[in-house]
């Protein structure tokens, strides 16, 4: 009886390892998200603000925006999921300007069949475009090799650009 008594312990002291191996690995690879995010930053140099979100912008999609207002900001964080969202309205002349650099963009596809699913259409052709949508123009950008995407919406009757960073 002292024999199993002995080799229930030594199970409980087993299995308490693995419960605390698998809270490592886990706390690890929660935080591995974050570092990779600091990690963007740093390549952006620490810009804090409207600097980083005009940054982001002209990083990922090639549009220089102006002077900006910020309408709204969120994010989420839930296991293993991330969003980040903002809004930011502009003047009806600054609009203009974006609107024109959106469509003399590289990244513009002129002829687009909504009825292909976006992602399709990014993996085989490109993984960055400014496309026409019903509210304005929307650009995607699916980073290679990752579950990241970046969208931005830019609604031409409001003067605002809705921008989502999504990874799962």
């Amino acid at each position: 009886m002292g024999q199993l008594r002995l080799s229930l312990n030594d199970m409980n002291s087993y299995l308490r390892s693995i419960l605390i191996a698998t809270l490592c690995c886990f706390t690890f690879s929660c935080s591995e998200s974050k570092n990779e995010k600091k990690t963007d930053n740093e390549k952006s140099g620490l810009i804090k603000g409207d600097d980083k979100i005009r940054y982001e912008i002209e990083e990922n999609s090639g549009i220089i925006i102006p002077n900006y207002k910020m309408e709204e900001s969120s994010s989420e964080q839930a296991i293993g999921d991330y969003t980040e969202s903002y809004v930011i309205k502009f003047d009806s002349v600054d609009f203009q300007g974006i609107v024109s650099q959106i469509k003399n963009s590289k990244h513009y596809i002129v002829e687009f069949n909504p009825n292909v699913p976006s992602n399709t259409v990014l993996k085989e052709d490109k993984f960055k475009r400014w496309s026409k949508a019903n509210f304005g123009y929307k650009f995607e950008y699916f980073m290679d090799g990752t579950d990241k995407l970046i969208l931005y919406e830019v609604n031409i009757s409001n003067y605002t650009i809705y921008s989502t960073y999504a990874e799962e």
